[in-house]
Formats: structure tokens, sequence, C-alpha cells
């Protein structure tokens, strides 16, 4: 079956703005590594990309290609990507880290708060780390006084008792 021109004009068309999309997002995720430079946050990102990528292709033959991948269409592809990346990817890039940066800056502005508040939780907890060891020596030492003044109060009235019965008449 032919396909007119003008069909594979805009199979051209769509198959470049799909590399230059493609390229696009490559960006994106690009500045979430950057951004928080994980191991794990670089594997997710390239498995996200490229099955976005396989999905992109795989609907863009179901659309344009009618069904059919044409291997003019990965080639155009390809080409728009590396078309996009010559020409605007650096100002995307700088774009996603400025974004990033003010992005950043508002987080820590509204974490603020709750980084104070872990600052002097975590200066309790070592002045409680530092006081349970002589706390506990004080309660044991203070447990220990005071039953052996019980046993002495009980020894005294046994005692006692013991010499009313003894001696009485």
């Amino acid at each position: 079956m032919e396909i007119p021109v003008t069909g594979q004009a805009l199979e051209a068309a769509l198959s470049l703005y799909a590399g230059v999309m493609a390229g696009l997002v490559y960006d994106l995720l690009r500045t979430l590594r950057r951004a928080f430079r994980l191991r794990a946050v670089t594997m997710v990102s390239d498995a996200l990309f490229w099955c976005v990528c396989a999905l992109g292709m795989f609907a863009l033959g179901l659309s344009a290609g009618g069904g059919e991948q044409r291997l003019f269409m990965l080639i155009l592809a390809f080409l728009g990507g590396a078309l996009y990346f010559l020409t605007v990817s650096p100002l995307v890039l700088e774009f996603g880290a400025f974004m990033t940066g003010i992005l950043g800056r508002v987080l820590r502005f509204l974490t603020t708060p709750l980084r104070w508040m872990y600052r002097y939780l975590e200066k309790f907890r070592r002045f409680l780390k530092k006081a349970f060891p002589y706390l506990k020596k004080w309660f044991t030492i203070r447990g220990k006084r005071k039953k052996s003044t019980e046993n002495a109060d009980i020894t005294e009235e046994t005692a006692h008792a013991g010499k009313t019965h003894r001696y009485t008449y």
C-alpha cells in the first residue's frame, strides 16, 4: 500500500518531534539526577526514560505509521534528539538548574523550623544519654537505701514485738 507524500511528511515531522521530546524528557530526568546524586535515582530515571521512549516510538508507529514501524521514523527520531541536544539542551539544563536551586531554597526555608527542632531534640537526646547512667546509679543507690531502712524498721518492730512477748509475766 502506498503512502501519499503528505502522509510521509507528517510521519517524518512527528518522528522529529518525538526525538525532540525524548531529548527534553532526558534533560528533565538529568536535572533530577544532578539534584539528588543518588545511584538509585539514576537507575530509576534511566529505566523511566527508556520506558517512555519505547512507548513513544510504539505509539508513533501505531498512530502516524498506520500500525507499522518504519526505519526512517526511528532514524528521524534519533536526528530530532541530536538536533535538540545541539541547540536547546544547554538552555533547558540551565533553566532546570535554576529551578532546582529555587525549589531547594524554598524547601530549605519551609523546613527550617523542623531542622531547628531536630537540632534541639538531638541536643536533648545527648543530654539524656549522659544523664541516665548517673540517674540509674542514683535510683539504684536510693532504692537500696530505702529497702535497708524498711528492713530495719521491720526488724525493730519484730524485735520489739518479740521483747513484749518474751518478758511478760
